[in-house]
Parts: C-alpha cells; structure tokens; sequence
C-alpha cells in the first residue's frame, strides 16, 4: 500500500518521466551550461542580461532533474489493474444527467482534462476510485453537486 507521499503513476506516465529527465540530463543541461560559458566570456557579468536569464534557466532546470529524480526513485508504478475497480490507469465511461463521458484516472503529473485525463487526486478521481460499474457516486465541486453513474471500467 502506498503512502500518502508516494507518487502513483501509471506505467506510461512513468516512462514518460524518464523520457523527460534524460532529455534534461542529457541534451538541454548540456546545452544550457554551454550557453552560460558563452555568456560569461562577453565579460561584465553584472549587466549581462544574457548571463543572468541562463542562470535562472539552468535553476530551473536543476530543479525540475531533482523532482524527477525523486519522482523516480520513489514512485509506485500501478500494477496490472483490477479490471472490475477504479484505479489509476482505469478508462472509466461515466454518465452524468443523461451525457456519458470517458475518463482514464492518472497521477497529477500525467493530468490533462482536455485530454480526459483526470488526477486521481481531483475531486471527480478521488469520487470514482475503488467503485466498480454501476455503481452511483456523487461528487461535491465548488459550485455544485453532481450524481455520476459508473457505466464501464477497463
């Protein structure tokens, strides 16, 4: 059982993870570090706008290759889902007031609503997580209530 600090990711989000950190480690720290030795050669690194946007570039990108790392190593990867629950990696088909509409159920890294990928963090994830097909929820958002009928999971 995973804790509450443990990232949950589906096995592609992972994958997708480890695509960006050696995208990072690889070509675009390089690049960047080059691109700052470029900079401080032009001397008069006080005003040197150039020098100082890298800088706080290649910040950016330290930090994005730490949160990655630790995403990584501490991440549980979702097994093979029960295919009767929701879980993350669940394509869910839901209906809600007569429209169905289909969900899969990723970590927050992977989210994206336009897609109908939705954080099993998010209050609609959290709502359908551990439900099985037909079975009712309702999920409280800021400015409404919504009754949701699980019509598939896969």
């Amino acid at each position: 059982m995973p804790q509450k600090d443990t990232p949950r990711l589906t096995p592609q989000g992972y994958a997708n993870l480890q695509q960006e950190y050696q995208y990072l480690v690889q070509k675009k720290r390089p690049q960047v570090l080059n691109d700052l030795r470029e900079a401080r050669e032009m001397g008069n690194l006080e005003d040197n706008l150039q020098y100082n946007q890298i800088r706080e570039e290649l910040a950016l990108i330290e930090e994005r290759i730490k949160e990655l790392e630790y995403l990584l190593k501490h991440a549980q990867v979702a097994a093979q889902k029960k295919k009767d629950r929701v879980d993350i990696g669940s394509q869910v088909t839901v209906e809600i007031e007569g429209e169905r509409e289909t969900f899969t159920i990723v970590n927050p890294y992977e989210s994206n609503p336009v897609q109908g990928k939705i954080s099993y963090e998010s209050p609609v994830g959290k709502a359908l997580m551990g439900h099985r097909a037909g079975e009712k929820i309702e999920v409280t958002l800021p400015h409404t209530q919504l009754k949701y009928k699980i019509i598939k999971v896969n």
